[in-house]
């Protein structure tokens, strides 16, 4: 893979496999031959406004025979690679081997611009699949917690009259589904630094301050002296209310955490373990969700287990402080 230091040349990261034996030798054209593609990823039945999609990122893929044979994983399964990549994309997140397998392909990621324009070259014509993943800013224009807002696999055909350039058009994508006040909260699990498993629902009955956040974001540990500070307030109160932060980031001995805040990691993390990867998928999937599409974030909870808010921390605490009439 050939990267250069201008940011801008990063849009387009093609991967070339070269086959060799020892000693071998073989010649790779970086050239700009190929035909080029063009379009737009459009984001569709989402509420977020003005959404920035230059931190989204595509996997365009060529519809080929697989060169070195299947993996055993994708065997199993029945796979049929004449039916596309959508079966790959998800399997290789729990086997390095089905990611070995989409690498001995030529294939290109591509990353939009903010308005979801792409350009990229595929090197001849035939069929291809874009394996898109929308990723969204923060509304203060942090990264995303890399959890895509939608996802789809769409195929388009390069043809041989298409000698230099085709234009897709609009690629829609379908947001996941939204979560607003007064829907249930899909219960899911977690575990503290002893080992010990906790549920949601184990909550039921009073309300609860989820706080997701990362090690990585500089607004996180600002935000655990506001907690700190509401835990305190509910504790004078003898409130039954509780906060619950949930970690989902590496390093947490990095992070100097409240004490009087009860302290989770979901499953999966912040540890990664690569023969256990596919413990990762549950936290992607809780993040889909809630809608946890960037970090730090924060949901309350109703006693009946029903979303009160979600947003940002001001919001959070203005409503755990009239729960219990501060």
């Amino acid at each position: 893979r050939i990267m250069s230091r201008d940011h801008e040349s990063l849009r387009n990261s093609p991967t070339i496999p070269v086959d060799l034996t020892d000693g071998g030798e073989r010649e790779v054209n970086f050239g700009d031959g190929g035909i080029e593609v063009s379009g737009r990823f459009v984001l569709t039945g989402s509420s977020l406004d003005n959404v920035d999609l230059s931190s989204s990122a595509a996997t365009l893929l060529p519809i080929a025979p697989p060169p070195f044979g299947l993996p055993e994983l994708l065997q199993e399964k029945g796979y049929d690679w004449q039916k596309g990549w959508p079966e790959v994309e998800r399997a290789r997140e729990t086997s390095w081997e089905v990611l070995a397998y989409r690498n001995s392909f030529w294939h290109c990621r591509v990353m939009p611009d903010a308005e979801g324009r792409f350009s990229a070259k595929v090197p001849t014509p035939g069929s291809y699949d874009f394996d898109i993943h929308i990723n969204v800013l923060s509304p203060t224009g942090e990264s995303s917690a890399g959890m895509a807002i939608a996802v789809r696999t769409v195929r388009i055909t390069v043809g041989e009259s298409d000698a230099a350039q085709v234009d897709v058009g609009d690629l829609e994508i379908p947001a996941y589904p939204e979560i607003t006040n007064d829907d249930a909260v899909p219960s899911f699990k977690f575990r503290d630094s002893t080992g010990k498993t906790a549920a949601l629902e184990d909550f039921a009955g009073r309300f609860v301050l989820l706080h997701f956040w990362a090690e990585r974001e500089p607004s996180s540990q600002a935000d655990l002296s506001q907690l700190e500070e509401l835990a305190e307030v509910l504790a004078d109160k003898n409130s039954d209310a509780r906060i619950i932060s949930i970690g989902s980031q590496y390093g947490r001995e990095n992070i100097q955490r409240a004490t009087s805040i009860e302290d989770y990691w979901i499953d999966g993390r912040p540890i990664v373990d690569r023969e256990k990867r596919s413990e990762q998928q549950d936290y992607l999937a809780i993040c889909r969700d809630l809608n946890i599409w960037w970090l730090p974030r924060y949901l309350v909870v109703d006693p009946e287990g029903n979303l009160a808010y979600i947003g940002d921390l001001e919001g959070a605490l203005e409503m755990m402080r009239d729960v219990v009439g501060q």
